[in-house]
């Protein structure tokens, strides 16, 4: 297991998710003047089981302050098989039009288990399970950035054996994986980890953080760092700088 994990049970988390529909029939004025009710507030948490044997999971939360079950588990969506244990849970993130949730999963890779997961969340009380995938020349699932026309970019930490280069895998709006990018990775140490994106100024940024595989047991030496900014040209998908930071100890989240 790696070295430098410390806690027992990993998770990802995802604030006050509106009911999709309400959203677009309040914005053409279909509102309806009898039995009308505040947007559902949700929590989900991407979580694992501690002893990795049961199920990875989606739980439900009530998040809404003023209901008297506000805080309670009031559903779960447990992963199915295949490959639905021990991928500790990781990061997730709502699409642009927050129909789907994207989670990841860490350290899939370990078990030869697809390490992306995503989740219909258009009845926001009642998520559906859609599928897992994976991408070919890349693993280690960090970050997900939602692209405005539907579907993600993902920070992948590895190569497909957990080592460099890492890569950007792209999703179109019909979760299809249709390219990982670079096309040629920088081979310094490309290992993006936290991304972010200004689409009106067609900037992209990502981060590298660390050697995955580094931080096996079975791999030996200590781990490995990484402290560069990656700056792209968002509608291009190239790698148009990079800065290094030569004391940082692993650059962290690249939030806009």
């Amino acid at each position: 297991m790696s070295r430098l994990r410390i806690a027992v049970l990993s998770f990802g988390l995802v604030l006050l998710v509106a009911f999709p529909a309400l959203a677009q029939d309040l914005k053409a004025g279909n509102t309806p003047l009898y039995g009308w009710h505040e947007p559902a507030k949700i929590l989900y948490v991407w979580a694992g089981d501690q002893a990795r044997v049961a199920p990875d999971f989606l739980a439900v939360i009530n998040f809404d302050e003023d209901s008297g079950d506000y805080g309670k588990v009031i559903g779960t969506v447990p992963v199915p098989p295949p490959g639905n244990v021990g991928n500790e849970p990781h990061h997730c993130h709502l699409s642009a039009d927050k129909n789907i949730l994207a989670c990841g999963g860490l350290l899939s890779l370990l078990r030869g288990q697809n390490g992306i997961f995503f989740f219909d969340v258009s009845d926001a009380r009642h998520p559906k399970f859609l599928f897992s995938t994976s991408a070919p020349q890349s693993s280690i699932t960090d970050d997900f950035l939602p692209l405005e026309g539907g579907g993600f970019l993902v920070t992948q930490m590895g190569s497909a054996s957990g080592g460099a280069p890492g890569r950007l895998a792209e999703f179109d709006a019909g979760l299809h994986l249709i390219k990982e990018w670079p096309d040629n990775p920088p081979q310094d140490g490309f290992n993006p980890h936290g991304i972010s994106a200004r689409p009106e100024l067609n900037l992209l940024v990502t981060s590298d953080f660390i050697l995955p595989a580094s931080t096996l047991n079975v791999v030996p030496g200590d781990p490995v760092l990484r402290g560069a900014i990656r700056v792209w040209d968002l509608q291009a998908r190239q790698i148009v700088r990079t800065v290094q930071i030569p004391t940082a100890l692993g650059t962290g989240r690249t939030r806009g």
